[in-house]
């Protein structure tokens, strides 16, 4: 049997004490009987490295756990008509995809309705309902959609128009500006119930996202209805009428708009991907 280097070591110190002869064979055969590894040594080290690899492979999955947690869109949680903050402890221990439950129809990208969740989430907010009014789609496209949360589906769909500056059939173009007449992004807080000298009922907005949309009071945003919003328009002039930058909705959804958002319901506007916000 070949020796290893340390057995060769051993054997070449002790021959410089026996002289040139070395030891005897049955001399050696004892010297490395003693200093072999023995069996327990052998199964004691085996046993600490395999369990050492059990220990570090469970805190790869503990750690790709947390991420997911992390990563994960906050909690399906039922609330009053008002829009409340999330427990810090029950956001942190949110674990499964609310997208799962909610019916959508084909034309609402999940990617855009995880955006608005992510973006109430952040805010500290969970509305029983939720507008999206995505703008990456034509005007020609009923783009506003009304889900209610605890009913985990989309409750009103209609057209909605952008800013007159933002763009023609597509709106390209946001802004937070005073008389940008451009819409703005973000998340809005929909307000109280007014009545709009020019308008008639229409809904106040607050915009939450500093920078992006925080301006929308001062600049008079409003969700109001406008004849330029309907099916008649777009025939004629293949696009919706634009408005100052308020989301405008048609006249005839006005009652059904306020009656599911007035006073703690959210908006998001989204932009797309390619959005240019000044």
């Amino acid at each position: 049997m070949p020796y290893t280097p340390a057995q060769e070591r051993m054997l070449h110190a002790d021959a410089a004490g026996h002289g040139t002869k070395g030891p005897s064979a049955s001399t050696a055969k004892k010297m490395l009987a003693e200093h072999a590894p023995t069996r327990t040594d052998v199964d004691r080290t085996g046993h600490a490295m395999k369990k050492k690899k059990k220990a570090k492979k469970k805190a790869r999955k503990i750690r790709k756990r947390e991420l997911l947690l992390l990563a994960a869109p906050w909690p399906m949680l039922a609330f009053s008509n008002t829009t409340h903050a999330v427990p810090a402890a029950v956001a942190a221990s949110a674990a499964g995809d609310p997208l799962n439950d909610l019916a959508l129809p084909a034309t609402l990208s999940g990617a855009v309705v995880a955006a608005a969740m992510r973006s109430a989430a952040q805010h500290g907010l969970h509305p029983r309902r939720l507008a999206i009014a995505d703008m990456s789609q034509p005007s020609t496209a009923q783009r506003l959609y009304i889900i209610d949360m605890d009913a985990k589906k989309v409750v009103l769909r209609t057209w909605v128009a952008h800013g007159q500056n933002s763009g023609d059939l597509t709106a390209t173009k946001f802004s937070n500006r005073d008389d940008s007449h451009e819409t703005s992004l973000g998340l809005y807080r929909v307000g109280a119930k007014i009545t709009s000298p020019k308008h008639g009922p229409a809904l106040l907005l607050d915009g939450l996202d500093k920078g992006v949309n925080d301006k929308a009071l001062a600049r008079e945003v409003i969700m109001h209805g406008a004849e330029y919003v309907s099916a008649a328009f777009i025939a004629l002039h293949a696009r919706l009428g634009r408005s100052w930058g308020c989301p405008a909705v048609p006249p005839g959804d006005m009652a059904r708009i306020i009656e599911l958002l007035a006073d703690g319901g959210l908006l998001y506007v989204y932009g797309g991907q390619a959005q240019r916000h000044v």
